[in-house]
């Protein structure tokens, strides 16, 4: 007979955590074959189901897909931005579940998905201290296709500091970002 401390359950995930899911991994696949074709499109097509994906935003769903994507391999500013991510929605340091490197866009997209998970649960301090290291990062990394979600990231990192009415604090950063998007031509950037 089975003790209970032997026993496991596992929960079956609802309709909606399975949605959730089947969209975030449609949109890793666009932007990976963004990645490989080094076409911009693909990673518009994946910004453009943010907002039916956020209505079913779960953290563990989020946490889960990011837990997927953490490597050994990965670049130290992508490790960072997806640990920190992760302990936002509660989750241990991921040990590392990837065989391969997740690239700066999946990253910097699940990043973008965590910001807004914290500004639709009002947990606008939390999101404002993200969404710098979020930003930083995404200065970090230069890529062409990855200017469609560091705009966005900008975005909602200045309105989060605009919620907790510290808008000056986030202006050297702003100008940091404005001053990396002219110099490397990043045009959707800059427009932020």
């Amino acid at each position: 007979m089975a003790t209970p401390e032997n026993v496991t359950m596992e929960v079956e995930a609802t309709p909606e955590q399975k949605l959730a899911e089947s969209h975030l991994a449609r949109n890793v696949k666009f932007l990976e074959r963004g990645i490989a074709t080094a076409e911009v499109h693909y990673t518009h097509r994946a910004l453009r189901t943010i907002f039916s994906l956020r209505k079913r935003l779960q953290p563990d769903v989020l946490a889960e897909s990011i837990a997927a994507h953490v490597s050994k391999s990965n670049s130290q500013v992508v490790a960072d931005c997806l640990h920190r991510a992760a302990e936002s929605l509660g989750q241990p340091r991921a040990a590392g579940t990837a065989t391969k490197a997740c690239e700066p866009e999946v990253c910097l997209f699940l990043c973008l998905l965590v910001q807004l998970y914290h500004l639709d649960h009002n947990e606008h301090e939390r999101g404002a201290q993200l969404s710098d290291v979020f930003v930083e990062a995404a200065l970090d990394l230069q890529r062409r296709t990855l200017d469609p979600i560091v705009s966005r990231i900008i975005f909602y990192c200045s309105r989060f500091f605009e919620v907790t009415g510290r808008l000056a604090d986030a202006r050297p950063m702003l100008l940091r970002a404005l001053q990396t998007a002219t110099l490397t031509n990043m045009k959707e950037t800059k427009a932020m």
